[in-house]
């Protein structure tokens, strides 16, 4: 072979060497290059969203813990808030989309810089997603581990691309997670220094405690507002521009918060307690309002900004939530009144074709001939429409009733007793619902014609 042509053997062989170590023909470990029809999925089936119960999450303002409880995603720590379930089922449908080549013999320079992986975990066990490094041609290193593997492989570079979108921000709810009045047992508002309480008792609420006997309005009316509208406000609170709270040097008082301007605090039948807090800017000139919102005893809850006229609605006092009714029988459904007052007793009788007959005598004796009348539908719609002016506490002892009616439901439902008293004034009266200790103080005008009328007269 003369020397020619062993130069251009030599330079050919020179030349294949180079490109058999380039990176295009080579794996991070330095084995042959991978082919990408051997991509399998990285995530398992039995990882897939629909069966996991736990995920945790490396995000760019640290771990994010998320749980699958009761159908819900929730975010764990370092509070338990209701989590946005779209965006975490966004985050699972991509990451099962990463995909893996089969590993080869890892090489020493593949050593992990210990970032923070991918933890899933189902009722069977868990799996863990860890990436180690960026590589070249679009791949990087991950290592998985589970409890049948512990190995490194060549993926693509969606893990990466996941992770480097990550906010904490992003997997929080727009509103906390709604509450139900059947399920709490007490509200305790605190603003300007003053506590007040709405409190539930078999299936009922009162202002303060049920000693007092100040019944709440549960349904809100046109002119009064009621315990399930004050929850409603609670249940649709859009929060925007979420700001999960972590540790700094202000603290909570960065946002107006350490002390709150108010304090809300749901005590629920289970015993968990809740704790919206709104906040003063320290600003006059700022009209934004802080809200954080956690477990009562969480010293991390999640702040969120809110509208102004919304948020300073909870610091209404829990007198605003009064019932000033005195009747609560609705008049559709009246199947007899029986009244007494200065002119003699009757009975009237709702049918439910809707003619009223009308009796009368100090026993309501059943031969007295029944009279058609339609003073019972004016009367039901002027006691239906009559509202409590202020509650008032007096001595029943040294006071004589000057009418009664007792109201009867057609349907299932307990009857009414309104017994009707003097005040000190002409132009009021003083109404006892049932046995309640509070008395309701009543313009005369506004139920004069149980106090005056003599209904079988009005029919003669």
């Amino acid at each position: 072979m003369n020397p020619k042509t062993v130069v251009i053997l030599l330079l050919v062989f020179a030349i294949f060497i180079a490109l058999l170590l380039s990176p295009l023909f080579m794996t991070p470990s330095g084995g042959p290059s991978y082919d990408a029809s051997q991509d399998v999925p990285a995530l398992p089936e039995e990882f897939l969203s629909s069966k996991l119960t736990k995920v945790t999450l490396p995000t760019e303002e640290g771990i994010l813990d998320l749980s699958f409880r009761e159908g819900k995603w929730w975010i764990n720590t370092p509070h338990k808030f209701p989590a946005n379930t779209k965006k975490i089922n966004e985050f699972l449908q991509r990451l099962s989309e990463v995909s893996i080549t089969p590993p080869g013999d890892p090489s020493e320079d593949s050593i992990p810089n210990e970032p923070e992986p991918i933890y899933l975990e189902n009722s069977n066990g868990a799996y863990l997603l860890r990436p180690i490094r960026r590589i070249g041609a679009g791949r990087t290193i991950i290592e998985i581990a589970s409890d049948q593997i512990e190995s490194r492989y060549n993926a693509n570079n969606t893990l990466h691309e996941l992770l480097d979108n990550l906010h904490t921000a992003d997997f929080f709810a727009s509103s906390p997670e709604p509450l139900l009045l059947p399920d709490l047992s007490r509200i305790e508002i605190t603003s300007e220094g003053k506590t007040s309480s709405l409190q539930q008792s078999e299936g009922k609420w009162w202002i303060g405690g049920t000693d007092q006997s100040v019944p709440a309005l549960e349904q809100g009316l046109p002119d009064a507002p009621g315990v399930s509208t004050y929850l409603e406000l609670h249940n649709n609170l859009k929060l925007r521009s979420q700001q999960p709270y972590s540790p700094t040097d202000t603290g909570l008082a960065g946002y107006g918060l350490d002390p709150a301007l108010i304090s809300v605090d749901y005590l629920a039948q289970d015993g968990q307690a809740w704790r919206l807090q709104v906040g003063v800017p320290a600003d006059p000139e700022d009209k934004t309002r802080y809200v954080s919102y956690g477990p009562a005893e969480s010293q991390y809850p999640a702040v969120f900004v809110a509208d102004t006229l919304n948020a300073l609605v909870f610091g209404q006092d829990a007198k605003v939530f009064r019932d000033p009714r005195i009747m609560k029988i609705p008049r559709s459904l009246i199947g007899e009144m029986a009244i007494r007052n200065r002119t003699g007793h009757y009975k009237i009788k709702f049918m439910s074709n809707g003619v009223q007959f009308i009796t009368s005598g100090p026993d309501f004796t059943p031969g007295v001939t029944p009279l058609n009348t339609k003073d019972g539908a004016k009367l039901a719609r002027q006691l239906s429409d009559a509202r409590a002016i202020e509650y008032i506490t007096a001595d029943l002892a040294d006071l004589r009733p000057i009418a009664s009616v007792i109201i009867t439901p057609r349907l299932d439902g307990a009857p009414e007793t309104l017994t009707i008293f003097p005040d000190t004034t002409d132009e009021a009266v003083l109404i006892q619902i049932n046995s309640e200790m509070k008395l309701r103080k009543v313009k005369q005008d506004s139920i004069r014609m149980l106090l005056e009328k003599n209904f079988i007269e009005s029919n003669h």
